[in-house]
């Protein structure tokens, strides 16, 4: 009987900034700019075991690096699924 593994949910949040308007404008323009910057991401690991928001701002290249290695990490494992209130926002903040 082979042994079922549960997913292990981890949900990611980013907030930005631009100077295009995006309720105007849409994401893909508002995050084509060149004012985009990504500011900071939070994520969430399952059953509340903790939250940890990194600062790109604050911490530069270093928590650039940081969270380009969790994801790495993440996508070896079949188990970790991302999850995120506003998928396509999300998206299209990690090709950045």
């Amino acid at each position: 009987m082979k042994k079922q593994i549960e997913e292990i949910i981890i949900g990611i949040d980013f907030e930005t900034f631009g100077s295009v308007d995006l309720r105007k404008h849409g994401l893909d323009r508002y995050a084509s700019d060149e004012s985009f910057t990504p500011l900071i991401v939070s994520y969430a690991l399952p059953n509340f075991v903790g939250e940890k928001t990194l600062d790109f701002v604050l911490g530069g290249e270093q928590a650039v690096e940081e969270f380009k290695e969790l994801l790495r990490v993440w996508a070896r494992d079949e188990n970790i699924v991302l999850s995120a209130h506003n998928a396509g926002f999300e998206r299209r903040d990690l090709r950045v």
